[in-house]
């Protein structure tokens, strides 16, 4: 979400610009991984006539937001995949070679883990 404001009075004595920038992104896959980024930024000119005086004030009112969003991934096709032990300096363990859908299958859970396999 961007936001962009700028305020006049009348005659132009003040004028505030103020910007707000709201980023959320995944760096990850995991349990709960979250980063969320919030920045904003004021850039005010006021130009006040001589013998007179002006008062500017900021402010800032906090809103908070919820959204909820689903990811559907697409694999298909043949891989490779090693398996290694990484407490015994990377060790293979074993190679498993086939169709995406057909490795998945062979996964106890795979439906309890979110996989759904379609005209593989």
């Amino acid at each position: 979400m961007e936001m962009e404001l700028k305020l006049k009075t009348p005659c132009e004595i003040v004028e505030a610009n103020a910007g707000f920038h709201n980023e959320l992104s995944i760096v990850s896959i995991g349990e709960n991984t979250v980063e969320e980024e919030l920045r904003w930024g004021v850039d005010s000119t006021i130009k006040v006539p001589p013998l007179c005086e002006t008062v500017a004030e900021l402010v800032i009112l906090e809103d908070n937001q919820t959204r909820n969003f689903a990811v559907d991934s697409r694999i298909s096709g043949r891989v490779i995949v090693t398996v290694t032990n990484l407490k015994e300096n990377n060790s293979l363990i074993t190679i498993i070679e086939g169709k995406v859908a057909d490795i998945i299958r062979g996964i106890a859970n795979y439906s309890a883990l979110g996989f759904t396999i379609k005209d593989d």
